[in-house]
């Protein structure tokens, strides 16, 4: 990926409804996708203030109303000061570029913040949730260099300590433990379009 200038900022991926109707008849369902979201928003602007970062929420909605929605939700949560809500285009593309420019991204459960980690991007996994395991279906400790499933804040403030003060160096080696285990970053696809030419160049042969 082209390198981007990183500001000094964190920004959480948000998983915001609006949600299917299962977690609205399942009260516990329900009450655990919120806990864990509000916990992990708190912890995260009061790091931010703490060291003088910007702290960004990308919204997940696409349509305004529901935009209008989530803004109110974490109002409610965190206050209506000292954060921003950011709105991507549709493409995707310009939610990978709005995740580059940031000097940490955090996750709970999103796929974006898989593929923040494989475009090398400092990323925090906070998975208290406790549904499926942070690299599932690859069996991980509850607790890494870069992601926790305890409701801990000494936790999370040491893994936001390693993000914050390490260089790309030290973040990188640390990363290419886990990675392939992960997601791999193929820009282009070069990866899926070498294997199809192959496919392709197969069966011509076999036509012939």
């Amino acid at each position: 990926k082209t390198f981007v200038k990183k500001t000094k900022s964190v920004m959480y991926i948000s998983e915001w409804g609006p949600f299917k109707k299962i977690f609205h008849k399942n009260s516990e369902g329900w009450e655990k996708m919120h806990e864990s979201c509000i916990f992990f928003v708190k912890f995260l602007r009061d790091y931010c203030l703490k060291h003088n970062y910007e702290f960004h929420i990308m919204g997940r909605p696409l349509d305004v109303k529901n935009c209008k929605k989530e803004v109110e939700f974490y109002d409610n949560c965190i206050g209506s000061k000292k954060w921003n809500y950011i709105r991507t285009k549709k493409s995707r593309s310009s939610s990978y570029d709005e995740l580059d420019k940031h000097e940490i991204i955090a996750s709970i459960t999103s796929t974006m913040g898989y593929e923040s980690l494989s475009r090398k991007n400092k990323t925090v996994i906070f998975n208290g949730r406790h549904s499926y395991s942070f690299g599932f279906p690859k069996k991980l400790a509850n607790d890494g260099p870069f992601w926790t499933s305890c409701y801990d804040k000494n936790k999370l403030t040491k893994i936001m300590d390693y993000l914050r003060t390490s260089d790309d160096k030290t973040w990188n080696a640390c990363l290419e433990n886990y990675l392939s285990d992960l997601l791999i970053y193929d820009e282009n696809n070069s990866i899926i379009f070498d294997r199809l030419k192959k496919f392709e160049d197969l069966r011509k042969e076999l036509i012939i």
